[in-house]
């Protein structure tokens, strides 16, 4: 405050803050940068007017490395002397963590750039975005809780948070620092920078790391999340195009490395508009949004967006909604929020303000009928959705950082995309999380979950090393149960190589005969020295072989050996029509029509887009808001449906991508019809038709017009549900007049 240079003298001491080290005491400190500033008669530095900036270097011999496993802090504490009277002005202590964290710039052994080094070693980050839970507890005073939450995060084998869109509160880094959790703090900038915000910007990047560079936990920092393209023109003449963002990335980067210049910098976290400097981000909620970033077959199958060549990616964000527990929502919520009694069948989460469920929940389950079982049917979907995009991750080996959106909910039904809600109770999402986050794991991908009696069951082995060590002596073992019977069982020896997912086998079996369908589980178990350190189980249903056989009339010249797998026998004469091909529909419509008055069932596939009359009927097809659609619903009474289970229209293997495919793209609408398979066409915006349908039947004189948008050339060789809907349609269109048709039949 002085507007004269002052001699001062600084006194510094180091100790083990968690752990007993030898000290270093009263070491007087001269910084080597300041030459010219230091006073020839009294050998002390001369502090000018305003601030001082001095750096020191000093030798920590034998230090302790801070990890998150043994997270070992030291404390500095510095002492400002008076230079002449020796009088001790201020004082400060800080703690800081012997760690250093980096990205590589140039290619490894597998010849990609990004991976992630934690003190030499390689790391792949694995962890939740939170947003308020744990600012909150720090606004209450509740720093137990705070500690808690950490502890909740390493117990399901996260190593890091994304402290989404905004530094927090000291207090919480110190908490990371002291439990050995990673964090990732994000400049609070969303979607877009104004062009007369860029200084200002810059200015509080600086500040963002004058915060957070003294915490061993906070190993990366980023500028934006979701930075708009151009091509959705949303307002671009106020705000900063891509060619000007990447000037604040470069001028960002300056004011970082001058505050640390050790600093890993992710500039973007799920980038719309790639590519950005660094490691590719992309963000992913393709089990919820329809889609979203990749198809979900791809991304089971090893697939991912498309980056930059030669980098390894990161997913900042994915996820789904799972409703809170109902007796949470009766304790904390608006009145207007809550059904009306167990039973009141007109509620849905449309009530809570900002749920999602309501428009997307029917792209992936059966129409709830009340509050629990709209709560049940989310939750379970969370948990689906959670486990099937975690352990595609973990299965790439490009992928070195993923994190679940969202952890922790701050408030009582805030955000339910959280795993854990506001009483810290975990959500059953949670504990698949943990599973799937094992650090040594053995995984199974399946594309197929059901099968025919006598087929072969092939399911790729993984096993997924997350850890820094390598594994020489392995051994996988697996089996396949039906009601507590080991029906087969084979084992094989195996390595896990340090920090990278590999597939050292498959399982190969042919499946047992059955009488009825039944339900199978194949469990997997990793070996240690004879002890079991982790094991997996999927389940998969198997049905007898199907001896139904039909007569089936083609028209067109596509091939049919789908149909042959399914039963049909191809005769000119059958009262099953099947119409694959529009253009030949047309030609003989007349015919085929006349056929269908007189008792045949026409079956009409793949038909273009647009507005069909149909006999006396209006049809539209059209692309779904949602496309593509995994899962149909069968909840319609339809009899052609009666019987089936509500999974059995949900995630069906392609012949053709040889992964699990779309059931359809496209929709149909009509009042003419009823309804065999439906769905849901609200999109990211309300829908005016909220219910839409892909397989859809009308009497017809005394026949049936039957019509879908499912490609059943792709399914049918390998699917019993595919078969056994097209076996339904001739052997059940006589059920189609009954007058009394039930949701009974469906169970």
């Amino acid at each position: 405050a002085s507007s004269q240079a002052v001699p001062v003298e600084l006194m510094l001491s180091v100790y083990g803050h968690n752990f007993k080290a030898e000290p270093i005491q009263g070491l007087k400190l001269h910084d080597p940068t300041c030459r010219g500033n230091i006073s020839e008669d009294t050998n002390t530095m001369q502090a000018g007017p305003g601030k001082n900036f001095y750096r020191f270097r000093i030798e920590l011999p034998n230090a302790r490395v801070w990890q998150p496993e043994s997270p070992w802090l030291y404390e500095v504490q510095v002492q400002v002397l008076d230079g002449v009277t020796n009088v001790v002005l201020d004082t400060r202590s800080q703690t800081f963590g012997m760690r250093w964290f980096s990205m590589d710039e140039n290619p490894d052994e597998h010849g990609l750039r990004g991976m992630f080094r934690l003190n030499g070693k390689p790391i792949r980050l694995r962890g939740a975005n939170t947003m308020g839970a744990q600012q909150r507890c720090v606004m209450e005073g509740d720093h137990e809780l705070l500690q808690q939450d950490l502890l909740l995060a390493k117990a399901a084998h996260m190593n890091f948070l994304r402290l989404t869109q905004y530094p927090v509160q000291t207090e919480i880094y110190e908490a990371c620092d002291r439990l050995g959790i990673l964090t990732q703090t994000d400049l609070p900038l969303f979607a877009h920078l104004r062009r007369n915000q860029f200084a200002e910007a810059v200015r509080q990047t600086q500040e963002m790391e004058h915060l957070v560079r003294s915490h061993p936990c906070n190993i990366l920092v980023s500028y934006i999340n979701e930075p708009f393209p151009v091509e959705w023109r949303t307002l671009e003449h106020r705000r900063l195009q891509r060619a000007d963002l990447l000037r604040f990335f470069r001028a960002a980067d300056e004011v970082v490395r001058l505050e640390n210049p050790d600093r890993v910098i992710k500039a973007v976290d799920g980038d719309y508009s790639p590519p950005a400097p660094g490691l590719p981000d992309n963000h992913c909620y393709t089990y919820w949004y329809l889609g979203h970033a990749i198809d979900a077959g791809k991304l089971h199958a090893g697939y991912w967006c498309p980056i930059k060549p030669g980098w390894y990616y990161g997913c900042g964000e994915f996820g789904a909604e799972g409703l809170d527990r109902l007796e949470l929502m009766q304790q904390y919520c608006p009145a207007d929020w809550l059904p009306d009694g167990e039973n009141d069948t007109k509620w849905s989460p449309k009530q809570i303000s900002r749920a999602q469920s309501w428009k997307m929940g029917e792209l992936f389950f059966d129409p709830p009928r009340n509050a629990a079982e709209w709560i049940k049917a989310t939750r379970d979907h969370q948990t689906w959705a959670t486990r099937q995009m975690t352990e595609a991750f973990r299965r790439d080996p490009r992928n070195v950082s993923c994190a679940i959106h969202l952890f922790i909910d701050a408030w009582p039904t805030g955000w339910m995309k959280t795993i854990v809600d506001v009483e810290r109770v975990p959500k059953p999402a949670y504990y698949a999380y943990r599973d799937a986050l094992t650090p040594l794991m053995v995984n199974l991908r399946m594309d197929r979950l059901k099968y025919q009696a006598g087929e072969d069951l092939f399911v790729e082995v993984w096993l997924c090393n997350d850890t820094p060590t390598a594994y020489p002596d392995l051994e996988i073992r697996w089996q396949l149960e039906h009601e507590g019977q080991v029906l087969h069982a084979e084992k094989f020896q195996t390595e896990a190589r340090v920090c990278v997912p590999e597939t050292p086998g498959v399982i190969r079996m042919q499946l047992p005969d059955v009488e009825q369908r039944q339900s199978m589980t194949l469990r997997a178990g990793l070996y240690q020295n004879d002890n079991c350190v982790q094991q997996t189980e999927n389940a998969i249903e198997v049905f007898p072989k199907s001896a139904i056989q039909f007569q089936v009339a083609v028209i067109g010249d596509q091939p049919c050996t789908y149909l042959e797998a399914a039963g049909g026998q191809i005769t000119s004469d059958a009262d099953f029509i099947w119409c694959p091909d529009w253009d030949s529909f047309q030609t003989r419509s007349e015919e085929i029509i006349t056929r269908v008055e007189k008792g045949a069932v026409l079956m009409l596939t793949q038909l273009l887009v647009g507005k069909h009359k149909i006999a006396d009927s209006q049809i539209e097809i059209r692309p779904a808001s949602m496309e593509p659609l995994y899962f149909l619903s069968r909840a319609t009474s339809h009899p052609f449906v009666w019987g089936c289970a509500s999974d059995d229209f949900h995630w069906w293997f392609s012949e053709v991508e040889q992964r699990p495919a779309p059931l359809c793209e496209n929709i149909i609408s009509t009042d003419d019809f009823r309804p065999v398979l439906r769905t849901t066409d609200h999109g990211w915006v309300e829908s005016e038709e909220p219910e839409v349908y892909a397989m859809v039947e009308k009497p017809f004189g005394q026949g049936h017009l039957v019509i879908s948008t499912i490609p059943f050339d792709q399914f049918t060789g390998h699917n019993p549900t595919a078969q056994s809907i097209i076996q339904r349609i001739p052997e059940t269109a006589s059920h189609c007049f009954c007058p009394a048709v039930t949701q009974a039949g469906t169970e």
